[in-house]
C-alpha cells in the first residue's frame, strides 16, 4: 500500500509543468551553444532543440502579464502564481535566442514582453534606493520554512550566526 501511495504521489507532481527545472534546462541550452564548436556536426540538432523548447515555452506565457507560472500549465490552479525568477530566465534565453540568430522575431517580441512584465510587476524600488526583484520561489521549497535537515545545515556553515541570513521573500531583509 505504501509503494502504491508513493507512486501516486509521484505521478501527481510529475502531471505538473513546474519552471523550477524548464527554466534551467532553456537557459542550458542557450550557453551550451555558446561551448559548442561552428563545426560541431550535431550543433543543428541542439538549435532545433532550443526551438522546440521556446515554442512550448511560449504556448504558456500569460497573455495579459507576459510572465509564467510557477506551474506553468496549470494558471488557474488554486496557490499558483506568477513567479518572477523563471520568468527572468526565459526572458533572458528568449532575447539571447534572438540575438544570436536561432530565432525569429516572434520569440524577441516575446521575451521583450517578459522583460516589460518583470519590470511592472517584480521589481521594487526599496526605501534605501536598493532594487528587489520579488515574487521569487515562494513555494517551491526556497523560501523561509527551512526542514530541520536545511536547519542543520546552516548552522554547520554558519555556526555564530555571523552571516545574516534573509528570510523574507518579498527582496527585503528583517
Amino acid at each position: 500500500m505504501k509503494r502504491l501511495l508513493l507512486i501516486g504521489f509521484l505521478l501527481f507532481f510529475l502531471s505538473l509543468l513546474t519552471t523550477d527545472a524548464q527554466e534551467w534546462f532553456s537557459m542550458a541550452l542557450i550557453e551550451v551553444l555558446d561551448a559548442l564548436p561552428e563545426d560541431y556536426s550535431r550543433r543543428q540538432e541542439v538549435i532545433e532543440l532550443l526551438q522546440s523548447d521556446l515554442d512550448a515555452i511560449l504556448k504558456w506565457q500569460d497573455k495579459s502579464s507576459h510572465l509564467w507560472y510557477q506551474v506553468m500549465d496549470a494558471p488557474g490552479r488554486e496557490g499558483n502564481y506568477l513567479e518572477s525568477t523563471c520568468s527572468a530566465m526565459f526572458a533572458y534565453t528568449l532575447l539571447k535566442a534572438y540575438r544570436k540568430g536561432y530565432v525569429g522575431t516572434k520569440y524577441r517580441d516575446a521575451g521583450i514582453r517578459a522583460y516589460h512584465g518583470i519590470i511592472n510587476n517584480f521589481i521594487r524600488i526599496n526605501a534605501d534606493k536598493t532594487i528587489s526583484l520579488t515574487h521569487c520561489c515562494s513555494v517551491a521549497g526556497l523560501g523561509p520554512a527551512a526542514t530541520p535537515e536545511v536547519e542543520a545545515a546552516i548552522r554547520k556553515i554558519n555556526p555564530k550566526r555571523s552571516v545574516k541570513e534573509n528570510r523574507r521573500r518579498d527582496g527585503s531583509y528583517d
